[in-house]
C-alpha cells in the first residue's frame, strides 16, 4: 500500500473517471459534479491516493479554503470527498494517516465535515470532531453543513483557540469542499 499527491493538472484521466465514479456511488444526490483535469497549474486542489499495487483503493482531496471570523482570515486545506473504494482493508484509515501527516509537515491546518456516524472512524485517526461549531459555518449567508460535525487537524494548535474566541459566523470562501 502506498499514497500519493497529485495536482488537478497532473492526475491522469483513468484515475479521474474512476474518481468521478465512485463519488457519484457513495455521494449520490450530494455529488456536486465531475473533478476534470486542469490543463493550467492554478488550481490548488490536491489529490490524495491511495494504491495498492496498480490499483486505486481510496482518495480524498485538500482544497485552500480561506475562513473569515470577526474580520480575521485563515487559510486552511479543505478535507472532502474522502472514499475507500474498498472498505474493511484499512484503505480509508491509511488516507487519513497519510492526509494528518502532510498537514503535519506542510503546518498546514485542515478542516473538513462528516457525518455522525464516523465521527469515531476520525478520532481514531487523530482529528478532532465537535459539533461545536457546526452552525456557524457559512457560504454566502447559507449555511455549509448544518447536520455534520467538524473535524479538524491542527500541527500548530491554536485552531480551536481561535475558533472558540468568537461566536461570530465562520465565513468560507468555497461551498462545500
Amino acid at each position: 500500500m502506498k499514497h500519493s499527491i497529485v495536482t488537478s493538472h497532473t492526475i491522469s484521466h483513468e484515475v479521474i473517471a474512476t474518481i468521478n465514479t465512485q463519488r457519484r456511488e457513495v455521494f449520490g444526490d450530494d455529488f456536486s459534479g465531475d473533478f476534470e483535469i486542469d490543463p493550467t497549474p492554478t488550481n490548488n486542489r490536491l489529490f490524495m491516493l491511495v494504491e495498492d499495487g496498480h490499483d486505486l483503493k481510496a482518495f480524498g482531496t485538500l482544497q485552500s479554503v480561506q475562513l473569515t471570523i470577526s474580520d480575521v482570515s485563515y487559510v486552511v486545506r479543505g478535507i472532502g470527498n474522502i472514499v475507500a473504494i474498498e472498505r474493511g482493508g484499512g484503505f480509508g484509515r491509511y488516507l487519513m494517516e497519510s492526509i494528518r501527516t502532510y498537514l503535519q509537515d506542510t503546518e498546514q491546518i485542515g478542516l473538513g465535515f462528516c457525518a455522525p456516524h464516523l465521527v469515531d472512524f476520525y478520532n481514531g485517526c487523530g482529528y478532532t470532531v465537535t459539533t461545536d461549531y457546526t452552525s456557524r459555518f457559512r457560504f454566502q449567508d447559507d449555511t455549509l453543513n448544518p447536520t455534520s460535525y467538524v473535524l479538524w487537524f491542527d500541527p500548530i494548535g491554536d485552531f480551536d483557540h481561535q475558533l472558540r474566541q468568537s461566536q461570530d459566523f465562520i465565513y468560507s470562501n468555497q461551498p462545500f469542499w
